[in-house]
């Protein structure tokens, strides 16, 4: 009985989860907990190795609340662990 519920559990977590992967391949961000939309872009600018000043932070994060503003609602500051963020191609 217990092995039933564990193998059920599985099988509707695998596809979440391989869809969280697929996602993550093709440019997108799992939110973690203390991120800001700020920190994200800043990473990610500095992952590339492109300069991270104020004004591209500040360019990128926009861009990735733009993309992202469905999910993210109004208050771009107030984004939540584990939403997966969709970022900017280029």
């Amino acid at each position: 009985m217990v092995a039933d519920t564990i193998a059920s559990d599985m099988s509707t977590t695998r596809p979440t989860f391989l869809a969280i992967a697929g996602s993550l391949a093709s440019g997108a961000h799992v939110v973690e907990s203390g991120e800001s939309l700020w920190k994200i872009a800043r990473q990610i600018l500095t992952e590339r190795g492109e300069l991270a000043s104020g004004s591209s932070i500040s360019d990128l994060w926009h861009s990735i609340y733009e993309l992202n503003r469905t999910l993210i609602g109004d208050n771009p500051n107030l984004i939540h662990p584990g939403q997966v963020l969709q970022l900017p191609t280029g």
